[in-house]
C-alpha cells in the first residue's frame, strides 16, 4: 500500500498527512501507530522500535483515533472516555484523581460533558465522534495520530478541534492528522505529507 516511506514526526508539530481516497494515508497512521507492521524497514520512537514496546507502554506513549467511529457497547459516554485511562492501568475501581482530572479535562475539552451520562449509542455520528476523540485525549499520550478526525463534526467542532491540536503541539506533544481539506491543513499544520499511490 505504502512504500519507501520516510516520515520524522518531532515534539512540538502538527504534521497532516493527506491525498486522496486510496492514497495509503490510513495505513501509514496504522504504521506509525503500531498497529501493524511494515514488511521492510521500522518505525521507531525515541529511537526504540516500536515492536519493543510493550501493549500498555505503548499505549502511554500514543493515542490513536481510528477511522471508524463504530462503538459495539452501548456504554455511558464517561465510561467510553473513561477507557483511555487503561494504559495506565486505571479502571473503574481504581480510578485516581489524576484519572478524574483527565476524563474531565477530555469531556470539556471537546465539548461532551453535558451528555456524559448518555450512552454513545443514543448519541449522533458527530457527537459520538467528540466522544471518541475525548477517549484519546484522555490517554494524555504525547503522541496522538488521528484518522480523519474531523469527519461527522460540524464546522464550528472542526475549527474547535484543530485549535486544541494546535495547542497540544504548543505544549510539546507530536500530532500526526489525516485529512482530505488541505484547507485546515493549511490553516493549522506545520507540515504536510502528500501521498499519492503509497508515495511522498
Amino acid at each position: 500500500v505504502v512504500e519507501r516511506l520516510s516520515i520524522d514526526v518531532k515534539p512540538g508539530e502538527l504534521v497532516a498527512i493527506a491525498g486522496a481516497n486510496g492514497a495509503g494515508k490510513s495505513t501509514t497512521l496504522k504504521l506509525l501507530a503500531g498497529l501493524i507492521a511494515p514488511e521492510t524497514g521500522g518505525v521507531a520512537l525515541d529511537g526504540k522500535p516500536l515492536v519493543d514496546f510493550k501493549g500498555a507502554e505503548l499505549g502511554r506513549r500514543i493515542a490513536f483515533l481510528p477511522q471508524d467511529r463504530t462503538v459495539h457497547w452501548s456504554l455511558k459516554s464517561e465510561r467510553v472516555v473513561a477507557l483511555g485511562r487503561l494504559p495506565h492501568g486505571s479502571g473503574s475501581a481504581s480510578m485516581s484523581p489524576a484519572d478524574r482530572a483527565a476524563i474531565d479535562r477530555a469531556l470539556s475539552d471537546m465539548d461532551v460533558a453535558g451528555f456524559a451520562a448518555r450512552p454513545v449509542s443514543k448519541l449522533s455520528g458527530g457527537e459520538r465522534a467528540r466522544v471518541l476523540l475525548a477517549r484519546a485525549l484522555a490517554q494524555q499520550a504525547p503522541i496522538l495520530i488521528a484518522d480523519e478526525p474531523t469527519a461527522g463534526l460540524d464546522l464550528a467542532h472542526a475549527l474547535d478541534l484543530f485549535g486544541h491540536f494546535t495547542r497540544l503541539a504548543a505544549e510539546g506533544r507530536s500530532v500526526v492528522v489525516a485529512l482530505i481539506d488541505l484547507a485546515l491543513a493549511r490553516r493549522f499544520c506545520h507540515r504536510l505529507v502528500l501521498l499519492k499511490r503509497g508515495r511522498v
